[in-house]
């Protein structure tokens, strides 16, 4: 018996052949518009990066409500909420899809659908609410619908999930060991679906982002763009290729890290417009070590939205010599935080209290230094906790207690190497030499 379109597009879709599919899929779709037809037409849509993603699968969503079926509606509705963040950059909107997958889910039986819900709110929690309580809650909830439901892929994302919210809580060396197991995991076949499996590496390579660990980031990158190349993910790709440019910059390879920065940037436009400020807050914050303070200027002010533009312009101003305009911004980016995000406020802290000594309000730079020493008490190594003796050596200097400001900085010249980070490196050796 000869497989019907759909079938056979269904079938070319599990075996990531995508234009084949969309081309199938389109023809099964004018022979019968059900809401499978569509809903996998929508698929390899999304897969193609194709703009009319988010018009098919809303016509999805239709059909399924009309069918009946409150499962393919959520899946629809989840898919959308992913389409409507990445394409457009519309987070409220995307939130108002995930709420109506939850409606749509609400009277139904525990299925997978529920799984890959929570598996979404809680991504959404961590990427546009920077709410890792929130964000932690819901993995959990995946990884035990995971387990009920025999399905490893939402277990293992939800596990990948639990570890950045732990490393967002200050708690990295237990965060980055969840991580690393199911990265691991995805990238051994453990998780079937590509998509899943890229985005538990891609939670490493944020996690190590946060954490300023370019040693691990460096290797997860090649895995990431392995895989995407393997899958043809090109938007997870170019999302791999901004971060691992953030990689490069903390390792000093501005040549190639504007390479990967620039290829990035013009495809991401092209593809998934909504993620275009990834490679553009990568980009300003290169110019910005380089000394081109202008054009770095210009390009955060253009990613506006994005979390790290704004501690990206706190640093500029500590660079062009403006301490108080420095740490108003820095107060700012903390104030945006969440005060469970114990990781990523840790950086601002650490411009606060650069910012404050050099201007002079002690009071202020020994407070910040006092909250960044508790939040991040079990880092004990890495750029991150250099950052905080490098921190501490702009207080003590400030203080004149010359003696120990020498072996904060020295301390963190050493991490810092270690770390294979040479521009904090150079900073920390500018604080000795004043020192000396």
């Amino acid at each position: 018996m000869i497989p019907s379109a759909l079938e056979s597009g269904i079938s070319a879709l599990a075996s990531a052949r995508w234009q084949t599919a969309h081309d199938l899929l389109r023809q099964a779709v004018a022979e019968s518009p059900t809401g499978a037809a569509v809903e996998a037409l929508g698929d390899a849509c999304s897969w193609l990066d194709d703009a009319d993603t988010i018009e098919v699968r809303e016509w999805a969503y239709r059909c399924y409500r009309e069918e009946g079926d409150p499962g393919g509606a959520a899946r629809a509705a989840i898919g959308l909420a992913f389409d409507y963040l990445t394409f457009r950059g519309e987070a409220a909107v995307a939130q108002g899809w995930l709420a109506l997958a939850a409606r749509a889910l609400a009277d139904v039986p525990l299925s997978p659908e529920h799984g890959h819900l929570v598996v979404w709110e809680s991504d959404f929690a961590i990427s546009v609410e920077g709410d890792p309580v929130v964000a932690a809650d819901k993995a959990a909830e995946a990884v035990r619908i995971g387990r009920e439901l025999g399905i490893p892929d939402i277990e293992l994302i939800g596990r990948a999930q639990e570890g950045i919210t732990l490393v967002l809580k200050g708690r990295i060396p237990e965060g980055m060991r969840l991580l690393d197991a199911a990265a691991a995991a995805a990238m051994a076949g453990e998780i079937a679906d590509p998509a899943y499996a890229g985005y538990a590496v891609c939670y490493v390579i944020n996690a190590c982002e946060m954490a300023q660990d370019s040693h691990r980031a460096a290797q997860w990158c090649r895995r990431l763009d392995a895989h995407c190349q393997k899958v043809g993910m090109r938007a997870l790709q170019q999302i791999c290729r901004s971060e691992y440019a953030g990689v490069l910059v903390e390792q000093g390879e501005w040549d190639r890290a504007e390479e990967q920065i620039m290829v990035a940037a013009e495809d991401l436009a092209r593809r998934r417009p909504g993620l275009a400020g990834e490679p553009l807050v990568r980009l300003a914050e290169l110019r910005r070590r380089q000394g081109r303070t202008d054009e770095a200027a210009e390009l955060f002010a253009q990613a506006e939205g994005h979390p790290r533009a704004l501690l990206g312009l706190a640093e500029l101003a500590l660079d062009l010599g403006d301490p108080v305009g420095a740490a108003a911004l820095a107060r700012r980016f903390i104030r945006r935080c969440s005060t469970a995000d114990r990781t990523f406020r840790g950086q601002g802290l650490q411009v606060l209290v650069a910012a404050s000594a050099e201007a002079g309000d002690l009071e202020a730079a020994r407070g910040a230094l006092k909250e960044l020493t508790e939040e991040a008490s079990e880092v004990t190594r890495g750029a991150h906790r250099a950052g905080i003796r490098l921190a501490a050596s702009a207080l003590l200097l400030a203080e004149e207690r010359l003696e120990a400001a020498r072996e904060a900085a020295e301390d963190a010249v050493d991490l810092y190497d270690r770390a294979g980070a040479p521009f904090g490196a150079a900073r920390a050796r500018a604080v000795l030499a004043r020192v000396l």
